[in-house]
């Protein structure tokens, strides 16, 4: 299991903005678990269905095939910093869905 102390490291080197790259693990209506390059393997990413910039909402989940690799952006990390929080937009602002809060 990945120490706190670990995990506040990789928050601290991957920061909101960070672009990475993985593969999903599962997909749900909301959106894919992915696990992300380098990343220990208890440390999950979230990439949520808002997140995906032109996406055809009937069409989901065809393009988030198990084992797909994808990339993202960093967007935050939860509290404890036990999950990561992914986007595919450029920036936060493209989203028109998201809401300038902090997560966590």
């Amino acid at each position: 299991m990945t120490s706190q102390l670990a995990r506040e490291q990789l928050a601290q080197a991957y920061p909101p903005g960070t672009p990475v790259k993985g593969k999903i693990l599962t997909t749900l209506y909301f959106g894919v678990f992915v696990q992300l390059d380098g990343f220990p393997s208890d440390v999950s990413a979230l990439l949520e269905i808002i997140h995906v910039p032109n996406l055809d909402y009937q069409q989901y989940p065809n393009g988030f095939p198990i084992e797909a690799r994808i990339e993202a952006r960093v967007m935050g990390w939860t509290k404890n910093f036990g999950q990561v929080y992914l986007t595919q937009y450029d920036r936060h602002s493209d989203n028109p869905l998201y809401q300038d809060q902090p997560i966590g």
